[in-house]
């Protein structure tokens, strides 16, 4: 079996929708100390908003 040779545009698709997949589940988890401790999830989601996001 050759080796697969992905293209610099295939490459930055899987990288950006690892990212969205990263960033929604961060987002659930903060939901979810959100929802035990409305202080400490509010930190989290305005950490989380400083993140600069591909």
């Amino acid at each position: 079996m050759e080796p697969r040779v992905t293209s610099t545009t295939e490459s930055l698709e899987v990288m950006t929708m690892e990212s969205a997949i990263r960033r929604a589940h961060l987002t659930g988890r903060g939901a979810w100390v959100e929802s035990l401790d409305p202080r400490r999830g509010g930190l989290l989601r305005a950490a989380l908003d400083r993140i600069e996001w591909p």
